[in-house]
């Protein structure tokens, strides 16, 4: 019983300092006004803009227009307009519209366009992305809640009010609470890509051994989400062409030709990509010579079902993303289940990895540029395995 209670009482002692955080979270950055907007985030590196959620205001003002007159010409005129918006800041720009129809339908499912609608709107999806980094803490290492919440990737999420937001909610939060969290899975990435597309690059881990058993979930997911996939894959060349690309607060393979000195002189550009190639397939083979990666492989491929699902479905998100996509930086949320999942491993590789991916993190500390080259460095050490494991997948076929 006293081994019960000192147990008990460790627990919430390393409990208490991430609980404390998300209070001080709540209190400054989700549930305060929004007087002094850009100099409360810009304390921590954060671009912010002059006016809360600039990312979603595009659902604000796409079912507005829609519910004024959805005639194209006057739609159109309604959205350049920007009147709910540019009404309480002026100078607010709102981005083309790049989310499925669903989240427009949602909104105006409640017919009000007012500051304090949209707010509380706002407020939901800045709590989502803090309420689920608080449960994978709880369920990994509750030390590192601080680290992943109060990052500039955390905060630029919250201040723009991306989506992002609630679509990590939505994957990662109802597995973190059941029990049997492989029954989940496939129906949540389902659920997951209809309402924000990318986290079907979380499917690579159906290839994985462990998760064959998983994939009678994954049909029935898919059968029961396929409506809502549907309707949102329907309109994703319009999405894509909407989504504009950078290379500083963005990162992707091809976000170099974005670079300053560089997008003035493409050629120089391919050039050092075409290096960089190289340098990965060299990186590969001499770890496929030398079996660097085992120790940390082992320690991965002994993890329970759950913490394999947070550790793979990440990184096959980051991977991937990173290599069809230029995407802007808050979508590097994805990348903390495997941090946190890292935080438990102990050999030198996984460490030397969880070590980068903290510098993704926070390297907006002294430049969103350098975060984007660290997202390269990152690609470059995850590597090896995700080589593994498409290695196994071939062994397995041919072998059959």
């Amino acid at each position: 019983m006293k081994i019960f209670s000192h147990i008990n009482l460790s627990r919430v002692i390393g409990v208490l300092p991430a609980f404390i955080i998300l209070v001080l979270i709540f209190k400054i950055f989700i549930f305060s006004d929004t007087i002094n907007w850009q100099k409360k985030y810009s304390q921590f590196s954060v671009p912010a803009n002059s006016y809360p959620g600039g990312d979603s205001r595009n659902i604000q003002l796409t079912a507005f227009c829609k519910i004024e007159d959805n005639h194209t010409k006057i739609f159109k005129d309604c959205y350049n307009a920007a009147k709910p918006i540019v009404e309480i800041y002026p100078l607010a720009s709102v981005p083309s519209y790049n989310y499925p129809d669903l989240w427009v339908t949602l909104y105006g499912v409640f017919n009000n366009f007012s500051e304090d609608f949209f707010m509380t709107f706002w407020r939901i999806n800045a709590l989502a992305v803090i309420i689920t980094l608080f449960f994978l803490a709880l369920r990994t290492n509750p030390a590192f809640f601080a680290i992943a919440a109060l990052s500039p990737v955390t905060l630029l999420t919250i201040e723009r009010g991306n989506i992002d937001a609630l679509t990590f909610f939505i994957l990662y939060v109802p597995i973190l609470l059941t029990i049997k969290a492989n029954i989940l899975n496939g129906f949540l990435i389902m659920l997951a890509t209809s309402v924000k597309i990318f986290p079907i690059f979380a499917l690579p881990i159906y290839l994985l051994k462990n998760f064959n058993k998983s994939r009678k979930s994954l049909l029935l997911g898919f059968l029961v989400v396929l409506p809502l996939l549907v309707w949102s894959f329907k309109d994703i060349l319009t999405l894509t062409e909407n989504t504009s690309s950078g290379f500083k607060v963005a990162y992707g393979f091809f976000s170099l030709i974005n670079a300053p000195f560089l997008r003035d002189n493409q050629w120089v550009a391919f050039l050092v990509l075409g290096l960089f190639f190289l340098g990965m397939v060299f990186f590969v083979f001499h770890e496929k010579t030398h079996q660097k990666y085992n120790d940390v492989e082992q320690e991965i491929s002994n993890l329970d079902d759950r913490n394999s699902f947070l550790f793979y479905s990440s990184i096959f998100i980051f991977g991937l993303t990173f290599i069809f996509f230029i995407s802007w930086s808050y979508r590097l949320i994805f990348l903390f289940p495997a941090m946190f999942v890292l935080t438990n491993c102990s050999s030198k590789l996984s460490k030397i990895i969880l070590c980068i991916i903290i510098l993704v993190f926070w390297s907006p500390v002294l430049g969103w540029n350098l975060q984007n080259l660290m997202c390269y460095v990152l690609f470059t050490f995850l590597l090896p395995l995700y080589y593994r494991v498409f290695r196994s997948v071939f062994k397995k076929k041919t072998k059959i």
